[in-house]
């Protein structure tokens, strides 16, 4: 068995990716990939309770997997987490930005040491709705590398 937290970019929200959740008493059941199922699960394991494993399937092989990173499974699934985190961040519209279209290019910088990637763009999307009331679009593609990134607004949220 391999620690998904020791792996390099384990595709949390990937339909490939079959999630299994033992309870404490040996039942096992397969977990779906929807909001409320993983919100249920996630819980679960946060709380003691159960342990979360994924079948990850290769070309030759499929690998079990611990999910021993709960917040990054959250953040895949959009799960909201106990520990808020209000991001730092600074932001403008993109130069690449229209000034007409449904969504808004906009840069941010993280200052706060977050990340983004398709692994926490719905956990993003949620906090940026609650503390900027945005709609980030979380199917639009994202650009950018270290703290610096180009997302999709929509531009009557901003």
């Amino acid at each position: 068995m391999r620690s998904a937290k020791g792996s390099d970019h384990f595709p949390y929200s990937s339909k490939l990716v079959c999630y299994i959740e033992v309870d404490k008493h040996g039942n096992v059941s397969q977990i779906d990939h929807s909001a409320s199922a993983m919100f249920a699960a996630y819980h679960n394991a946060v709380d003691g309770r159960s342990k979360i494993y994924a079948v990850w399937p290769g070309n030759y092989r499929s690998d079990l997997f611990e999910i021993d990173d709960l917040n990054a499974l959250a953040d895949a699934f959009g799960v909201p987490r106990p520990d808020p985190h209000v991001h730092q961040l600074e932001w403008a519209l993109s130069k690449i930005d229209d000034g007409k279209s449904l969504f808004a290019a906009v840069d941010i910088v993280f200052h706060c040491g977050c990340r983004l990637g398709f692994d926490n763009i719905k956990k993003f999307a949620m906090d940026m709705k609650e503390q900027k009331h945005w709609d980030v679009a979380t199917s639009k593609g994202i650009s950018g590398t270290g703290n610096r990134y180009t997302i999709s607004v929509r531009r009557s949220s901003l």
